[in-house]
């Protein structure tokens, strides 16, 4: 851990992969406080929010967070469920988990770069679907890692010769539509950063659209006295019908000032819960 010693990487926290070859808790747990040590040795307040370790372990073996032999776990299941979502597929139905929608392991069934998986499933709408997968990242309970090159759709174009190696295609980014989901992650990460609501683990589904299959949904994240953030997404190929879709149960319809953050832009009361939605498009609003 001499990474630690001189302070020149700002290193806010350590991965262990594959914890499962080590089958070791009480070593992990070592390793794990003897981090925390150094990282408070550090800093006159150390904060208890700047730092943790985590580890990757695909059967995710929730006693390793309850027991505090790691801070946080990996939470692979999410990939699998979010990739099936955005094909209109079914699947089965924290804060401690690590969500992601691509990991460093591309190699196998459904677990290559997103640009690829949604070509691979003759999808024609990738920006679409893209920016949708991202919504549902940033806006879960969790802790969200994003690999690099997802958030511009990088296609997995170079040759992997080595597992650990991934090479990028950092010129992709200058296409328009990649320029566009850069943008549109970037614009979530900011809300991410910055909403409180996002901070916890409140969580309400206020909305599923029986008549669409349950496919059409919106859950609202935020502790009571806090400006809650409300996405509403469409998993369907259809457009909603009409210049209106009415949510029900939306919070605080009746208050001033909210506004629909990826397009950064203020919604009129009167349209306040109610405005339509083009087939694989999420909003996400907030006040």
């Amino acid at each position: 851990m001499d990474i630690f010693t001189d302070g020149y990487f700002g290193v806010g926290g350590l991965r262990i992969d594959s914890v499962n070859n080590i089958a070791n808790f009480n070593f992990i747990k070592s390793y794990t406080d003897e981090a925390w040590s150094l990282y408070r040795s550090r800093y006159q307040t150390p904060s208890p929010t700047k730092f943790l370790v985590i580890s990757e372990e695909l059967s995710v073996p929730i006693n390793i967070v309850t027991s505090n032999t790691l801070n946080s776990l990996w939470n692979e299941p999410f990939q699998g469920r979010l990739r099936a979502a955005i094909l209109g597929e079914s699947t089965d139905n924290s804060a401690q988990a690590i969500n992601y929608i691509t990991s460093h392991d591309t190699q196998g069934f459904r677990k290559e770069r997103l640009f690829n998986f949604l070509s691979n499933n003759n999808i024609n709408d990738i920006k679409q679907r893209s920016k949708l997968a991202f919504t549902c990242l940033l806006t879960a309970v969790g802790i969200p890692i994003i690999f690099a090159g997802e958030e511009f759709c990088d296609q997995m174009d170079h040759p992997v010769r080595q597992k650990q190696v991934d090479p990028m295609n950092y010129q992709q980014k200058a296409q328009d539509w990649r320029g566009r989901v850069f943008d549109y992650v970037a614009t979530l990460i900011r809300l991410r950063k910055e909403s409180s609501a996002l901070g916890v683990n409140d969580t309400e589904f206020i909305h599923v659209d029986e008549s669409r299959d349950g496919k059409i949904i919106a859950w609202k994240r935020g502790a009571q006295g806090q400006a809650p953030v409300v996405v509403v997404a469409n998993f369907t190929d259809q457009d909603t019908p009409g210049n209106e879709y009415f949510v029900e149960n939306w919070p605080k319809r009746e208050k001033q000032g909210w506004r629909e953050v990826t397009l950064g832009r203020d919604v009129p009361r009167d349209w306040v819960g109610q405005e339509p939605l083009l087939h694989w498009e999420a909003k996400v609003y907030t006040y």
